[in-house]
C-alpha cells in the first residue's frame, strides 16, 4: 500500500475486514522493540566514560561492565518512528550502542 495515508489504510481495514485500528493492542499497531534498559542511562557523548575500551581507564571500564550487567533486556510495544523514543534513549544510537 505504498503511497497511501494512514487514514486510507484504516478505512481499508475497517471496510474490508471490520477491524478498527484504534481498538487494536499496541503490539499489533507498532510491533515489538527489544533493547537494554538501564536504571541510570549510560553517559552521552561528552560524559566521562565516552570512548573505546582502549581509551578508558580500568576504573571506567569496570563501571561500564557493572552498568551493563545491571541492564535489563526489555520488550516494548511503542512507536520508534517518532522522535520521543530516541530522545528518551539516546545511547541506543550513540557510542554505547554496541557496548
Amino acid at each position: 500500500m505504498i503511497g497511501t495515508l494512514s487514514k486510507d489504510k484504516n478505512e481499508i481495514l475497517f471496510s474490508r475486514f471490520g477491524i478498527n485500528y484504534n481498538n487494536e493492542e499496541e503490539m499489533c499497531k507498532k510491533g515489538s522493540v527489544v533493547f537494554r534498559e538501564y536504571d541510570t542511562p549510560p553517559p552521552e557523548n561528552g560524559g566521562e566514560e565516552v570512548g573505546t575500551e582502549e581509551t578508558l581507564s580500568k576504573c571506567q571500564m569496570e563501571k561500564r561492565r557493572k552498568m551493563q550487567r545491571k541492564a535489563k533486556v526489555v520488550v516494548r510495544f511503542c512507536d520508534v518512528i517518532r522522535n520521543a523514543f530516541w530522545e528518551e534513549r539516546p545511547w541506543i544510537l550513540g557510542s554505547q550502542a554496541g557496548a
